[in-house]
């Protein structure tokens, strides 16, 4: 008895069955080139449009880097200075928070000038920083007056806290609102 493997058949095998290519009828092969066409067109008309897309200004976004980069600078130094205000005396914390977070929107309008006015919402945003901060004098008079207040945060037409608009304006969301502009109370203090 022989311990040979036995030799494998070649590869590939001699015989192999072989059919005919199917018949292409003419019209699936125009109807092959019209569908090439079409998706060329569709992916053209998509990279345009995207680029188009990209390249205009989103209304309910700040996007702009160099408007970003000053609304982050002075935004960091505005709620430093809300957040070590000494909270002692309520009325003359209050006030002092409100001068600093008007001063962050003079100094935004005068270091970013036309970029406000190329960033659609820029200009309602640095808006509503102004009208929270009326909003807050409206409760320190109340405070005088009365003694027992509370702190009416405006409202956007759609009827939503103009808090909410103004944290979600900006693109990577850098610059919310303090929680003690928004609660005075905040910070272990009753009013």
């Amino acid at each position: 008895m022989s311990t040979e493997p036995t030799p494998l058949p070649p590869y590939p095998p001699q015989r192999v069955w072989t059919f005919p290519p199917p018949p292409v009828r003419r019209g699936w092969f125009w109807a092959a080139i019209a569908a090439m066409v079409t998706s060329a067109l569709l992916g053209i008309a998509l990279i345009v449009t995207t680029v188009v897309v990209e390249s205009q200004d989103s209304p309910g976004l700040i996007d702009d880097s160099g408007l970003l980069a000053i609304i982050d600078e002075e935004c960091a130094d505005m709620t430093d200075r809300v957040e070590s205000v000494d909270r002692s005396d309520v009325i003359d914390a209050i006030q002092e928070q409100n001068l600093a977070v008007l001063n962050m929107v003079e100094l935004i309008d005068v270091r970013a000038g036309p970029l406000i006015e190329e960033d659609v919402p820029a200009a309602a945003w640095l808006d509503d920083w102004v009208a929270l901060v009326e909003a807050r004098d409206g409760y320190i008079n109340g405070l005088n007056l009365q003694g027992d207040n509370r702190l009416e945060i405006p409202r956007d037409p759609d009827g939503s806290l103009i808090i909410d608009r103004m944290n979600d304006a900006l693109i990577d969301g850098s610059c919310e609102v303090p929680a003690v502009l928004v609660d005075p109370r905040s910070g272990g203090q009753s009013i």
